[in-house]
């Protein structure tokens, strides 16, 4: 079986509004990074790597009001909050040492991010195959992304588990006849992975 994970709320921790609120202390400002930066279309276009980085900080500017040093602040150093959920690694390193199972990653991720993570951590060597949005110009939950995934690891569906926190990911790749899990926490992960194991 090949098992699939996601990064941002699954495999790294990832919580949007306790990032905001680390960076910027007034509440209004918190509100506006929530609906401004991480609620606009923008956001996404960094997923998509259409978007680069200093053009998006001086966007956000624009559109926010909010001080350009504490816009690039954030903006360049956000990656550093996507830290290891243990747990989760816990669960993938179990798999790769049981040798039974494939391990592959597929995430939605800003480029800057990308060059953070793939730098800063040194799990990679579990995973078979990793696939991130902005090199791709595709995002979950557009369904050419499952597919290239599929197609570049000669996986099939069936034959593979999709593991996400985003419920729109989970119903996309159901709909290509990917196997998956809900992820809402590690327990919760392990236990239906075992299930679907078995």
């Amino acid at each position: 079986m090949n098992i699939v994970f996601d990064l941002g709320g699954v495999l790294l921790n990832w919580n949007p509004k306790e990032v905001g609120d680390k960076y910027f202390s007034q509440q209004n400002d918190q509100e506006i990074v929530r609906k401004y930066i991480f609620g606009h279309p923008d956001w996404l276009e960094l997923d998509r790597g259409t978007l680069q980085l200093e053009e998006a900080i001086s966007r956000a500017v624009a559109r926010t009001g909010l001080e350009e040093k504490s816009v690039t602040n954030f903006l360049t150093n956000f990656p550093s909050e996507l830290t290891p959920n243990p747990d989760v690694l816990n669960i993938a390193r179990k798999l790769y040492d049981a040798q039974q199972h494939k391990l592959y990653v597929l995430s939605n991720m800003h480029l800057h991010s990308v060059d953070y993570i793939m730098q800063e951590y040194n799990f990679w060597h579990l995973f078979e195959g990793i696939v991130f949005s902005a090199p791709l110009k595709m995002i979950k939950p557009e369904p050419q992304i499952y597919k290239h995934l599929l197609d570049e690891y000669n996986l099939t569906a069936r034959g593979s588990i999709f593991i996400d926190d985003q419920l729109e990911n989970i119903i996309a790749a159901k709909k290509l006849g990917l196997q998956t899990i809900h992820f809402r926490n590690a327990s919760q992960c392990e236990a239906e992975l075992k299930t679907k194991l078995d």
